[in-house]
């Protein structure tokens, strides 16, 4: 409705209820008139991504050498993992501080990913800035307690030197193969994969009930014209209306369903009806 704010603004109360009616129908219209074709391109779309996502999961299947029952366990010990940090700051907890640790860095490390790739306004950016300063205070004061705690050769030395590393060896994994950020890696595309999967089965649906909806409109005005066909034919008007008006209302029954059926041919030519079922 912000579109209008502008045209609307000076006009009387009446005048404004009545532009803003006019853009709403025009509106809804539009939809009405172009949801197969947002349904279908949402949907090609998400097929689309679906196979790159799957593509993607098969290369770090290979690149790893991990079947697909060792990825769905790094699914899980990411899971566990996320339940097991704590949210605050504990000097006398070391597993919880490596966890707070290695959220942090991934973190910071995915906010500046995003810092200009997702974030198309100064203001996000601006708040994602603020976001990532907080999250290195943060992981400044989980490494001071963690050296506290740690031997000499498993303490860090900063938090610069940790963020200048794209992948760091934490001193506290025996298997430097299977970092958390490759398991992580490997749960943010399954769980983009199950999310995709769902959208595809939501559209489906969205699109069957769209194109029965429009069946069934046309089934009832084929029903009403012939209920309209047979009153004319008797001379009966039930409406008590006179013969030039119900037979412009029949004419009017006609040119609707006939519009109606071309919309489907269209829209069975767009492959939209054969998507749809």
């Amino acid at each position: 409705m912000s579109r209008v704010a502008l045209t609307t603004k000076y006009m009387s109360k009446s005048a404004r209820v009545d532009m803003i009616t006019l853009h709403a129908r025009g509106w809804n219209e539009r939809k009405k008139e172009n949801l197969h074709k947002y349904l279908s391109r949402r949907y090609l779309k998400t097929v689309q991504r679906k196979k790159v996502v799957q593509e993607d999961i098969e290369a770090l299947k290979n690149t790893t050498g991990r079947s697909d029952e060792e990825l769905r366990q790094w699914v899980i010990d990411v899971k566990q993992w996320a339940v097991d940090t704590p949210d605050d700051l504990r000097t006398d907890d070391s597993v919880g501080l490596q966890h707070l640790i290695e959220g942090l860095f991934l973190g910071i490390q995915q906010k500046k990913k995003e810092l200009y790739r997702v974030a198309d306004r100064n203001k996000r950016r601006n708040r994602m800035r603020r976001r990532i300063a907080e999250d290195k205070k943060k992981l400044s004061e989980a490494i001071s307690h963690y050296n506290d705690l740690a031997a000499s050769t498993d303490a860090f030395d900063s938090v610069e030197d940790l963020l200048a590393t794209d992948s760091p060896i934490w001193p506290w994994h025996c298997d430097h193969d299977t970092t958390l950020g490759l398991k992580k890696r490997v749960f943010d595309q399954v769980m983009l994969l199950d999310r995709l999967t769902e959208e595809e089965t939501i559209l489906v649906v969205e699109m069957k009930q769209h194109w029965n909806s429009l069946l069934k409109i046309c089934r009832a005005l084929k029903d009403q014209a012939t209920v309209l066909s047979d009153d004319l034919g008797v001379h009966s008007y039930p409406s008590g209306l006179l013969h030039q008006a119900y037979h412009g209302l029949h004419s009017a029954v006609l040119e609707h369903l006939e519009k109606l059926k071309t919309d489907l041919v269209v829209k069975e030519t767009s492959k939209y009806g054969g998507m749809s079922g």
